[in-house]
């Protein structure tokens, strides 16, 4: 286990332990299956990740083929231990908050509230056990992986423990953490974005021809409010976001019974992308059953599906092209014209969306998303919000609704200047205000 050749053979180990497990024809004694997690356990918390991660898949066989109940549930008690040490190394945290996604649903199920508890409080970054020496984005972003699956996983959720996940998601989606890396918070918005949108495609199923087959929201209020924060995302500076929200958003919200994915199995490709640097490709997660469930009467509601103003979103949608992947960017050879096309595909996206401004219950959102592009440094994202917000204040022959569109918008600036703390120490102060007067300065140049 020494050396560069020992982190080959832990890794080597732990994928071997897993196939051991997985293999029915194979049986050994109980006191192997906890040998068996010694060594799993001493990988989960190794410093490199390619061995963290095969660790926790190794975990998340033996557990459900191999385990009783007892073994898994102490697991559960010595990984919220770990998370409560002060004095615990980043990389095992890492472990820990993962492991907690990877254990057999019946056992996550008798210590549910400690474990929901306990990922919700590292997802928010609240209350540390070793403060700001403990702040880590990518312990966040396993703690959502884990709440994501666990979401799915925990039978019979109660509104209590469903509406302290919908308030961790969003707490996810507003984390603008940085450090000298960059926008490392992005990490975590990415899989928030990943994570709500398997959410609310379980709505959407729930909407179908198996009701409760999946965790309901309380109303369409909160699906609104879900919804509000993806199109946030779609609308910011930061490309790679961007076209992933509004891709998410697309299919969730045009997909057809052949493209229809089964939301647990998002979970899933969330987890492929994050762990295994696989691509994140919602057709490869569709459910016949999925498909199925969708042949349904467009009048068909549930509780808490569709959204506000569905029509106009789906409008949307449909006004602008694919994502960024499906143009083929990605692999141009030509750099100049793989830029060129992701500045039309942005400002494409900008078009589509700014007309949703005259939606009450996502203009607060969309204003907030469109702040730091209309005045980010971006130029070709800079250019392209301008230019759509402006067409929205302005494109229209009717005065009145000219008029009432920019009193709305102004109305939602004003609030946000008035709610933005200038201090320093303020989150969203140095991230907001600077974008905030120079996207004021644009509107009253016009």
């Amino acid at each position: 286990y020494r050396g560069r050749g020992g982190e080959v053979v832990r890794q080597a180990a732990c994928r071997l332990l897993a196939r051991v497990a997985a293999a029915n024809s194979w049986t050994f004694k109980e006191a192997t299956g906890a040998r068996y997690l010694q060594t799993v356990d001493e990988c989960a918390r190794h410093s490199n990740e390619s061995i963290r991660v095969a660790a926790v898949d190794a975990l998340r066989v033996l557990s459900r083929t191999r385990f009783k109940l007892e073994l898994s549930i102490k697991c559960i008690d010595n990984y919220l231990a770990g998370l409560k040490k002060a004095d615990e190394t980043i990389s095992a945290r890492r472990g820990f908050a993962l492991s907690l996604g990877a254990l057999p649903p019946e056992a996550s199920a008798e210590r549910r509230a400690e474990v929901l508890q306990a990922l919700s409080k590292e997802i928010k970054n609240e209350n540390l056990p070793g403060g700001k020496d403990q702040d880590d984005p990518q312990t966040r972003q396993y703690a959502l992986l884990s709440m994501g699956r666990l979401l799915f996983d925990l039978p019979n959720l109660s509104s209590e423990e469903l509406q302290l996940i919908v308030e961790t998601l969003k707490a996810a989606l507003n984390d603008y953490a940085t450090d000298r890396r960059g926008d490392v918070g992005s990490w975590v918005r990415e899989v928030g974005l990943e994570i709500v949108t398997a959410l609310l495609e379980a709505q959407s199923c729930n909407n179908g021809s198996s009701p409760g087959r999946y965790p309901q929201l309380a109303d369409k209020a909160s699906t609104t409010s879900l919804v509000a924060l993806v199109l946030r995302q779609a609308v910011e500076k930061l490309d790679r976001l961007l076209e992933r929200a509004f891709g998410l958003l697309r299919r969730l919200l045009l997909k057809g019974p052949s493209s229809s994915a089964d939301p647990p199995a998002l979970v899933e490709l969330a987890y492929r992308r994050v762990c295994h640097d696989e691509s994140y490709r919602p057709d490869a997660a569709t459910s016949s059953d999925r498909a199925a469930n969708l042949s349904r009467p467009t009048g068909d509601e549930s509780v808490a599906w569709p959204p506000v103003a569905l029509t106009a979103l789906e409008a949307a949608m449909k006004s602008a092209r694919g994502g960024l992947e499906e143009a083929g960017c990605e692999s141009a050879i030509d750099l100049a014209a793989a830029e060129k096309m992701k500045a039309d595909r942005s400002a494409s996206i900008f078009e589509a969306l700014v007309p949703l401004l005259d939606v009450a219950d996502y203009r607060p959102a969309l204003v907030r998303g469109l702040i730091v592009s209309v005045g980010g440094i971006t130029e070709y994202i800079a250019k392209g919000s301008k230019a759509a917000v402006l067409k929205y204040l302005q494109g229209t022959s009717d005065e009145e609704e000219a008029s009432k569109r920019q009193r709305e918008v102004s109305d939602e600036l004003v609030r946000i200047l008035a709610t933005t703390s200038h201090k320093d120490s303020a989150s969203d102060a140095k991230r907001l205000l600077a974008p905030l007067f120079s996207t004021i300065g644009v509107l009253l140049a016009q």
